[in-house]
Formats: C-alpha cells, structure tokens, sequence
C-alpha cells in the first residue's frame, strides 16, 4: 500500500515547532505545503531537503527507507546533512 493512500482520512502534519506542513491529504499529493518540512529531529532548520522514501506526491519512492544504509543520523552529501523521514513501508 503506497503511503499516502495509509494517510486517509488523516490531517494535520505538523512540524516541531507547532507549523503546518500539510493539512491534508490532497495537500501532500498537489504539494502544497503551508510551510517546508524543514526541521531535523531536535527542531534544527535544514534549508536543503529531507529525504522521506516517498515521491513528492506522497507515493512510494523508488528507494524505500529499508534499503538506507545508514542508523547513525542525517546523511551527508556534498556537506549537507539531510535529515530522514521516514514516510514509507
């Protein structure tokens, strides 16, 4: 089952600092986000990205967190730590 289609029904995603990051569900497959999911875990701001396992649209991604190497934290690449979501089986 692709990620988003285990979201019905579900709304709010917030960050950690309270700001909405979609509202709903056909908010995150048009990718209309009220604010970027740009905080790592402890609520640091990360202007580059966040790798989630999904597409943009909120369907599974062609490299599924299982197949992440890494336990240890954020990766990085090309000195930029990215943090982790993951948002997929």
């Amino acid at each position: 089952m692709s990620p988003v289609d285990r979201l019905a029904g579900s709304r709010g995603w917030v960050r950690s600092d309270g700001h909405v990051v979609y509202d709903q569900v056909a908010d995150l497959m048009m990718q209309r986000s009220l604010y970027p999911a740009s905080l790592d875990e402890a609520g640091r701001y990360n202007p580059t990205c966040v790798w989630t396992g999904t597409n943009g649209n909120g369907t599974a991604g062609p490299s599924p967190c299982m197949d992440w190497t890494t336990a240890t934290g954020p990766i990085t690449i090309c000195s930029a730590s990215i943090p982790i979501y993951c948002a997929e089986d």
